[in-house]
């Protein structure tokens, strides 16, 4: 487990993954994947337990220590009281104090919902401050003091940065360099905007980005621990990949997250053999693997060489 306390502090880690909490059937290894191991064994959706009302409790539950030893109802409930007294009592996240001097704590709660209705969405700083705006509850609130908060946010370890991944292009297109955010738990922001399992899953648009949020926790828990990094890529023809796992050899494989069904699958894999074929043409060494991370179902490798993989079938 990531996280040694119950609350995020200076010396956060990160929360427990799916590994940690002995939720993952632990089939497939990133670790692996970035040697260039990358055969993976053949899983039938029957053989794999989870579903997506499991993995809407997980998301909204979270990985805290406070959390896990309890029923999902009873580990939601102590999350959302977590998640609420961190923004509201001063003595419950005293960490929060030197970076709120001269600030406002609504504010900052206002930035942070903000960025939990746009949680595993390429949302813009602008976006999201005129949306606060337009409701009225800071009407003063511009771009940049937004980017301020954001910051704080980032110093008390509530929301990460994924930065970009940028190679060298012989082409005109060109990679872009804006980092994306993504929370520090998921279910922060399942509390903050109150979203239980029941209303998650009759809310796909909303699973699906929350899952976004939550795989690239998955992600960054798995790589740390190999000793690599998570970014994403964006280039100025529309390509877009979630995520680029990066070691310190430069060694690299492509990432797209998809809640499972064939057509998220199919579209996943265009572009994620789109990616391979782009780098090729630019002279760029080509991914060590390519995976498609995927809410639930079956596992296997196909024989374009892509990787149909559940969330909940990683380690390390």
């Amino acid at each position: 487990m990531h996280c040694g306390a119950g609350r995020m502090g200076t010396r956060d880690l990160g929360t427990a993954t799916l590994f940690d909490t002995k939720e993952s059937l632990g089939l497939a290894s990133f670790g692996e994947f970035l040697e260039g191991r990358t055969n993976v064994p053949l899983l039938a959706p029957d053989d794999n337990p989870m579903t997506l009302p499991r993995l809407a409790e997980i998301i909204c539950r979270g990985g805290w220590p406070f959390s896990l030893a309890k029923d999902a109802s009873e580990g939601i409930r102590r999350t959302r009281a977590h998640v609420r007294k961190l923004l509201t009592e001063e003595s419950y996240f005293p960490e929060a104090a030197p970076f709120l001097k001269g600030k406002s704590a609504e504010t900052l709660r206002l930035v942070l919902t903000a960025m939990a209705k746009n949680a595993g969405k390429d949302a813009r700083a602008s976006r999201m401050a005129a949306e606060i705006r337009s409701s009225g509850a800071a009407p003063r609130l511009d771009e940049e003091t937004f980017a301020s908060y954001r910051r704080i946010l980032e110093k008390l370890f509530l929301i990460r940065r994924v930065e970009s991944w940028a190679p060298f292009l012989k082409s005109t297109v060109r990679p872009m360099t804006s980092p994306f955010y993504r929370f520090a738990d998921t279910s922060i922001a399942c509390a903050l905007l109150k979203m239980g399992p029941d209303r998650l899953i009759r809310d796909l648009p909303s699973f699906d980005a929350f899952f976004h949020d939550f795989a690239l926790h998955e992600l960054s828990g798995y790589a740390r621990e190999s000793g690599a990094e998570v970014r994403r890529y964006r280039d100025s023809s529309g390509l877009k990949v979630d995520g680029i796992l990066l070691n310190s050899r430069f060694e690299y494989g492509a990432i797209q997250i998809r809640v499972c069904n064939s057509k998220n699958i199919d579209e996943a894999k265009r572009t994620l053999l789109a990616f391979r074929e782009k780098m090729a043409r630019n002279g760029v060494a080509p991914p060590t693997f390519l995976i498609i991370l995927t809410s639930h179902g079956f596992m296997l490798r196909d024989l374009d060489g892509v990787s149909i993989v559940p969330i909940n079938c990683l380690r390390p």
